[in-house]
């Protein structure tokens, strides 16, 4: 469907059928700071809230694509979305880090170094030693037109 094509991101070449997700849910434990995710991601990402309740909150992360954060539908009190390993790799010189092989979403930011510099100074910039593509700085994040984050945390109450 024509109105739902979004050019961000396209490749040189012939164009591909591609499939679309309008939405990604994650489940998070119940009563979870719904609140301090919807402001984490508006906050620090740049991504709209659409919808916030205690039981879920929705953000725009995209012209056609949410991302909604909901209390697990079993009541779960746990709910892991990471697998953290030390394999022991670390870059001379740079900050040692986990490796993640948990799932991870990645999606576009209108500002890169702003977002960058806000996740920075919140804490949760990440680098993630099981891929080559690293960005440790600002400049390395610009060169690769990517960074990432480790945590979702409410700016308004880091200790939440």
């Amino acid at each position: 469907d024509d109105d739902e094509l979004d050019a961000r991101g396209v490749q040189s070449g012939p164009p591909s059928e591609g499939y679309s997700m309008k939405d990604l849910t994650i489940y998070t434990p119940v009563k979870c700071n719904m609140e301090g995710i919807a402001r984490f991601y508006q906050t620090i990402m740049g991504a709209p809230i659409l919808e916030c309740s205690t039981e879920k909150c929705c953000v725009s992360v995209g012209p056609k694509q949410t991302l909604t954060f909901a209390s697990h539908p079993d009541g779960k009190d746990t709910v892991n979305h990471d697998d953290m390993r030390n394999e022991e790799e670390e870059e001379k010189g740079k900050e040692p880090y986990l490796s993640n092989y948990g799932p991870h979403i990645s999606m576009y930011v209108s500002n890169l170094k702003e977002t960058y510099e806000k996740s920075s100074e919140l804490g949760v910039s990440y680098v993630n030693p099981r891929f080559k593509r690293r960005a440790y700085t600002l400049e390395e994040a610009r060169d690769q037109c990517m960074f990432r984050v480790i945590d979702i945390i409410d700016p308004d109450n880091i200790q939440d």
